[in-house]
């Protein structure tokens, strides 16, 4: 899966079924995603829908993904200097680049090398260890190669706001992936005000559209929404030390329990 800041990719698989099973379906009809960024949960639902309508804020990810869904291969290479230049982020290539070769996912950070080869030794129960030969890896060839393999025909990438575009007709189903508030997002990208999502969550789901939203955090006062999913990702190390991560899935619009 594309490596993407709060990407769905170990993850993506679970939340879409966790949701056809909520709403008691084995598939979905045409689904509404907002904030899709790198398009890790976009084919997961892809698979599971009859269309899926991808809206994402960053005009360079969507072009990036429209050119893949009409053929385009991005580079298995990348150097250095083609990172530094890449800085025009409406650039379907620049933005392949600088997310694809950046420190974890993130448009705009440093510049990740092709991991050398290295050694590894692994330790079988019972027996002696063994040592194994790890290859070299290059970022941007396997995330070209996943970005092809990810290709649906049944997608359509919109370039727009999530927080007021337009629900196409015929959507049955809306879910979210906003970037978690407190956490580090685009900074080609305007941060949304506290409770902006939880906000347009409600908005849709008032109109009768069930809506489903990813976000680390409960929801605000006067907002009713329900768990629908809890799994742990493991731990990810901070500054502060370690802590565990926790994926949440909501049905906003409905009361908690």
């Amino acid at each position: 899966d594309m490596r993407y800041l709060g990407g769905k990719g170990k993850i993506g698989r679970r939340l879409a079924d966790a949701i056809l099973t909520d709403m008691s379906v084995k598939r979905f009809g045409h689904v509404l995603e907002l904030c899709a960024g790198g398009g890790n949960m976009t084919y997961r639902l892809a698979d599971r829908a009859a269309h899926v309508t991808a809206v994402e804020a960053h005009k360079g990810l969507v072009e990036m993904h429209s050119k893949v869904q009409s053929g385009w291969v991005p580079p298995t290479v990348v150097t250095r200097d083609e990172h530094a230049a890449a800085i025009d982020p409406t650039d379907s290539l620049h933005a392949f680049i600088r997310f694809a070769c950046s420190f974890s996912g993130v448009w705009g950070s440093g510049y990740i090398e092709n991991l050398p080869a290295q050694t590894k030794i692994t330790r079988e129960r019972g027996k002696s260890p063994r040592v194994m030969n790890v290859g070299p890896q290059s970022w941007a060839a396997d995330t070209s190669r996943l970005l092809v393999k990810a290709r649906r025909a049944n997608v359509t990438w919109v370039h727009g706001d999530a927080l007021t575009c337009d629900v196409p007709d015929g959507v049955n189903i809306v879910y979210i992936d906003p970037p978690y508030e407190g956490t580090t997002g685009y900074r080609c990208v305007a941060r949304a005000a506290p409770g902006a999502w939880w906000r347009r969550a409600v908005q849709i789901a008032v109109t009768g559209v069930p809506v489903y939203m990813s976000e680390a955090s409960g929801p605000p006062d006067g907002v009713k929404a329900r768990l629908v999913l809890s799994h742990a990702l493991g731990q990810r190390r901070m500054h502060t030390g370690s802590a565990e991560r926790i994926e949440l899935l909501w049905r906003v619009g409905e009361q908690c329990y």
